[in-house]
């Protein structure tokens, strides 16, 4: 910036009033005229060299429709909306803070209440978008589901993943307010909704990639219903059947063909104990035109005689 006055600056105020009803009346093409604050443009704050306060546009607004064609700035309308509506605290991100010396002037200029401004740290979390600006480019170009997509740390996302009030409450007494720039990791909140969550919900069973696996031993006398706790820890949360068939299926990342030391679950030469069942053994692998492992084939012991290196 060159601190150098404007060509119209000195315009008398008459005029500068017949231009603005003119705005507002629609005579004007847009961009053609604004509306600026008279301030001093020989600040070293680029915000107070007479900063936009209307311009034109022909957008309709969502609540007044064609009314008006003139739109006042953010810098206009934000500390004067605050003092309208009685507003102790107006808190924003680091980066207004360049904002807050234009914010006072208008306000005091004006003779209005003046709110308090307090700044802080944006909240930054590992592996996640957080900003409105770029949230809204994945919502309208459809790369994301809308605003509640569980993937997305909005308060609707959030709420469909299940993260409960108290647990975002607790994560953010745990994050603070700081003006110190941080990266907050998403083990924090991940920790802090296990915590909530594990001693009140009920468990369950997921498999992501099934694998067919086929007891070839199974007789028609084995139980048809499994009776597992929905908790491990508190009985009062009661117990749920499971059923038991010929047929059951496993993630896939859950065997191997070939098995190594570190490997502990499902291998040709390497048998598992099942959640809530019996130990179960590789008999045959079944494999597709393609390779591709399509069923496991294994025989099973209730009895559990030989302890299992994975369960």
């Amino acid at each position: 910036y060159d601190k150098i006055d404007p060509p119209c600056r000195s315009r008398p105020v008459a005029e500068n009033v017949r231009l603005f009803r003119e705005m507002y009346e629609g005579r004007h093409a847009e961009g053609t005229y604004t509306l600026r604050l008279k301030m001093n443009m020989q600040d070293d704050n680029p915000c107070m060299r007479d900063p936009v306060a209307y311009r034109i546009k022909y957008v309709p607004h969502p609540h007044t429709g064609d009314a008006w064609c003139i739109y006042p700035s953010y810098d206009m309308s934000h500390c004067l909306i605050d003092a309208f509506e009685n507003i102790t605290h107006s808190i924003c991100t680091l980066e207004f803070n360049i904002r807050r010396e234009s914010y006072d002037w208008l306000t005091q200029t004006a003779g209005t209440y003046l709110p308090m401004q307090w700044e802080f740290s944006r909240l930054n979390i590992t592996h996640n978008v957080m900003s409105k600006r770029r949230l809204l480019v994945m919502v309208n170009q459809g790369i994301v589901r809308g605003w509640d997509d569980p993937r997305l740390l909005t308060i609707g996302g959030m709420r469909r993943r299940g993260f409960t009030p108290d647990i975002i409450n607790e994560f953010c007494r745990a994050v603070g307010i700081t003006r110190s720039r941080n990266m907050v990791s998403y083990t924090l909140l991940h920790s802090i909704a296990v915590a909530k969550l594990d001693p009140v919900v009920t468990r369950g069973m997921m498999v992501l990639r099934p694998l067919k696996v086929t007891l070839v031993d199974y007789a028609k006398t084995e139980p048809k219903e499994i009776t597992v706790d929905n908790h491990p820890k508190d009985a009062s949360l009661g117990t749920s059947a499971i059923k038991w068939t010929k047929s059951l299926y496993i993630d896939r990342e859950d065997f191997k063909t070939e098995a190594n030391r570190n490997y502990f679950r499902l291998t040709p030469a390497q048998g598992v104990g099942l959640r809530y069942g019996p130990n179960i053994f590789v008999k045959e692998v079944v494999t597709g035109a393609d390779g591709e492992v399509t069923e496991v084939l294994c025989t099973h012991d209730w009895d559990r005689k030989d302890k299992m290196k994975a369960q």
